[in-house]
């Protein structure tokens, strides 16, 4: 059982990756699924739990830019006897810009808050708990390319 979960600023291709490569296999969990809602967190939460009680794969699908915003996920992990997994979307400032300005409706943010994010953003450690960590970065065909991280990362 994994609890995944995704790393990166707003237009990284963060839901993108998930809808291509764990569509089929995780659970997606989200806040934009309670956008405009109270108890968002709670919310989440809950959905997480459900997933890893019922012994599914569960993917996390927000910025999650800090160590402090990633440690309630590494605590469920750690609770469920999940393996816990980071996909990171190195930043791609210019990229990320370009596929939030293609968005439409609600899918779009605005722009200061890729940059606020952006100076939040800390890469995910090993040393938080997460067993495997993958650098995720996109490539020309709209594709993916996906390589681990280093065990001192």
């Amino acid at each position: 059982m994994q609890l995944v979960v995704l790393v990166g600023i707003p237009g990284a291709g963060k839901s993108t990756f998930y809808e291509k490569h764990l569509r089929t296999t995780h659970v997606h969990v989200s806040l934009d699924h309670w956008r405009g809602k109270k108890n968002r967190r709670r919310r989440e939460e809950e959905a997480i739990r459900a997933g890893l009680q019922a012994g599914r794969d569960v993917a996390v699908d927000n910025t999650n830019p800090t160590v402090e915003d990633r440690a309630r996920y590494v605590a469920l992990a750690s609770e469920f006897g999940a393996e816990l997994v980071a996909y990171y979307f190195p930043v791609d400032r210019d990229g990320c810009l370009t596929r939030n300005r293609r968005r439409t409706g609600k899918g779009a943010v605005p722009e200061a808050a890729i940059f606020t994010i952006l100076g939040k953003l800390q890469p995910p450690r090993h040393t938080e708990g997460f067993h495997t960590i993958y650098y995720v970065r996109v490539v020309r065909d709209g594709g993916f390319s996906v390589e681990p991280a280093r065990e001192g990362g």
